[in-house]
């Protein structure tokens, strides 16, 4: 079967400009994506899949036709290694067995403080959630921080207070819904998520009158719009933010 599909696969001119359209290269069918073919469990839709490149990281995939169309696809491998990095910074590694072509939105990761291995959901690994239920090491036990940070958009800015334990990913979170860029004004490590969350609270509640309108954030984010404020009062914010440090002793 799979010989035949080798003489068949011939570089169609229409398959080859689609894919240079979405950044993948067509290739010919090899041993590489023959095996791959081989695991996909719906044997009836092998003639539709085809091998590719990805442009921009060199990485190869097998995808049918119709996915390539309507953009339906990513690479397997620079996703497996997002989940290796995601997985690092909440203390996790992902088990050597599994396979970095593996379509499965799930994985075996192992507690670095325990060694436990469960199987999880890679968007557990985005939220930056996690509980090990045999040594209790979670978010809520491992160090925070709490920052401040003005976005930047075409039409507007504003100042935006929170606290995580990997700023860059929560702010990915927001769902910011236009092209955005950034600028880090503060941030203060603290030894536990707790800490971090008292030393927030209490700037909130400092400037709980001056929350920029929520029908303005919600403009350009999906959350965490509920504790932004004004551009203006970024003096006045770092002023207290010090002050409660100083204050507080570092909590």
């Amino acid at each position: 079967m799979f010989s035949e599909l080798i003489k068949k696969d011939k570089r169609n001119p229409k398959y080859v400009a689609e894919a240079l359209a979405v950044g993948l290269e067509l290739l010919e069918h090899d041993e590489w994506s023959l095996d791959k073919l081989s695991k996909i469990s719906k044997l009836k839709y092998h003639s539709c899949y085809r091998h590719f490149k990805h442009v921009t990281c060199g990485h190869s995939g097998v995808y049918t036709l119709s996915a390539v169309r309507k953009r339906q696809f990513k690479c397997l491998v620079c996703a497996f290694d997002r989940d290796v990095e995601a997985a690092d910074r909440i203390g996790l590694d992902i088990v050597p067995i599994c396979d970095k072509y593996d379509p499965s939105s799930k994985r075996h990761f192992k507690c670095r403080k325990c060694n436990t291995t469960r199987y999880l959901d890679t968007s557990r690994l985005r939220d930056g959630v996690f509980l090990c239920n045999t040594c209790k090491d979670s978010t809520f036990t491992r160090p925070s921080s709490v920052y401040l940070i003005r976005l930047i958009f075409d039409s507007a800015s504003f100042l935006k207070l929170g606290m995580a334990e990997n700023m860059n990913g929560r702010i990915k979170s927001y769902g910011l819904k236009e092209k955005f860029s950034f600028e880090t004004l503060y941030v203060q490590q603290f030894k536990t998520w707790k800490e971090a969350q008292n030393f927030e609270t209490l700037i909130h509640t400092s400037f709980k009158d001056y929350n920029l309108n929520e029908t303005t954030s919600k403009k350009f984010m999906k959350n965490g719009f509920t504790e932004c404020y004004p551009s203006e009062l970024e003096d006045r914010i770092l002023e207290v933010l010090n002050n409660k440090k100083e204050s507080n002793g570092n909590i």
